[in-house]
């Protein structure tokens, strides 16, 4: 038996973890009464330490070249399109400020009722509590969800794979200094010290302690964590999405539109990769999307009607129409209308976000309707220019939350009931 599964080691293990789960409920307590100033200065006071020490937490950084993600690793490298892990600590220092300036996610509702007896029923929002981020990708990705946790107010709990637990330990330790500068507690954000895989299943199955985990992780340790946990959980996972052609879509648009997604990086680990084309259409917009993608040295490959079309392009496995593509490749088929797209999409789609281009009123409200995704858009791209759609944390669960998860997402709510009228209500 190797030393990383003798008992002492185990129980030493579960010490750490549930002392870093104690302090951050005691952190919890504290946030649940802050107000929406003092957590906007603790998200400014991040970002500027951050931004003061990026020469430092880019070396900090493991590169996939120093430190190789394992075959498990994350789907999204959230870092792509910046030139280094510098820019892109600038980058999310910005997405912090960015967060301090929405809207104060806690509070009363309008839902508000009268009893029969006279005593009035408020809803507020309210903190989650103690929220663990697991990861296994490079320690950005926790960053980008710290903004909106801790505008909700709730505590973060961070766990690390052990090839970037150092690099972690450096970002945390950043923003621990820079929370003992305000009135949030540093202890609102925490590394599990940790690298023992059991550490892991400690945080998962303690319903009670913890409130709520998001798995950022590779699809193999997604599924053996999901059966497991007995800490509730947001299912985050890939999406596939698709856009469909309608016949009244405008041709300029539909190109605009398919090249967007293809160049793009849309955020929240999605991937629109299929696009679904009317017949009318087809000898006309066909050649064009080609010459178009071919300029951005797109692979394009068609089913068997778009190869009649355009005999030049591989035609498309069976299988392939369900399978999550690398950015840089792209699949067409021509389907007769919107009734046979949508069974397309519902066979196909991962319950993302899904597209329409159309000029047909009636089209476009069937299509919203009858596509079971949790994002639909009407002649118009994913965008990344909101903090809400630059989240990484996207849900395309059945349950809520679903969607981009934004601070309001992450909280949760009570109800306040008061008889005595003269009492402050929330």
């Amino acid at each position: 038996m190797t030393a990383a599964w003798t008992p002492r080691v185990q129980a030493r293990t579960l010490d750490e973890v549930t002392a870093a789960i104690r302090r951050s409920r005691a952190a919890a307590r504290e946030l649940r009464v802050t107000d929406r100033a003092e957590r906007d200065r603790a998200l400014h006071a991040v970002a500027d330490a951050l931004e003061a020490r990026v020469p430092r937490l880019g070396g900090a950084r493991h590169t996939q070249e120093d430190h190789p993600v394992p075959a498990d690793g994350p789907d999204v490298d959230i870092t792509a399109g910046l030139s280094s892990a510098e820019d892109a600590l600038c980058a999310f220092a910005a997405e912090l400020r960015d967060w301090a300036g929405t809207p104060d996610p806690l509070g009363p509702t309008p839902r508000e009722e009268q009893r029969p007896d006279g005593a009035r029923m408020r809803q507020l929002r309210v903190p989650i509590g103690v929220v663990a981020v697991l990861f296994d990708g490079p320690p950005h990705l926790a960053l980008r969800l710290l903004g909106p946790l801790l505008k909700a107010g709730n505590a973060v709990l961070l766990r690390a794979a052990r090839h970037h637990h150092d690099a972690a330990e450096t970002l945390v330790d950043t923003v621990r200094a820079a929370l003992g500068t305000t009135r949030v507690p540093p202890d609102a954000v925490q590394l599990i010290p940790s690298e023992q895989r059991s550490s892991m299943r400690y945080l998962i199955t303690a319903r009670g302690e913890v409130d709520l985990l998001i798995p950022l992780l590779g699809p193999g340790l997604r599924a053996a964590i999901i059966p497991e946990a007995t800490v509730p959980l947001i299912e985050v996972a890939p999406g596939k999405g698709h856009i469909y052609l309608d016949a009244t879509a405008d041709p300029h648009l539909a190109e605009d539109i398919v090249l967007h997604c293809q160049t793009h990086s849309t955020g929240s680990g999605l991937t629109i990769d299929t696009v679904l084309v009317h017949p009318d259409l087809a000898a006309a917009l066909l050649p064009r999307l080609d010459a178009a993608l071919r300029r951005d040295h797109l692979h394009v490959r068609g089913d068997k009607t778009a190869c009649a079309v355009m005999p030049e392009w591989d035609q498309v496995e069976e299988g392939d129409w369900a399978t999550l593509h690398q950015p840089g490749h792209l699949l067409v088929a021509v389907t007769p209308d919107l009734d046979a797209a949508v069974t397309f999409i519902e066979r196909n789609g991962s319950g993302h976000t899904e597209v329409i281009i159309t000029h047909d009123r009636e089209h476009a409200r069937e299509f919203c309707n009858r596509v079971d995704a949790a994002t639909v858009l009407v002649n118009t791209a994913p965008v990344t220019e909101t903090p809400r759609h630059r989240s990484l944390v996207y849900s395309s669960q059945r349950l809520a939350p679903r969607g981009p998860l934004g601070p309001t997402e992450l909280t949760t709510t009570k109800w306040i009931t008061n008889l005595d009228k003269d009492i402050p209500h929330g």
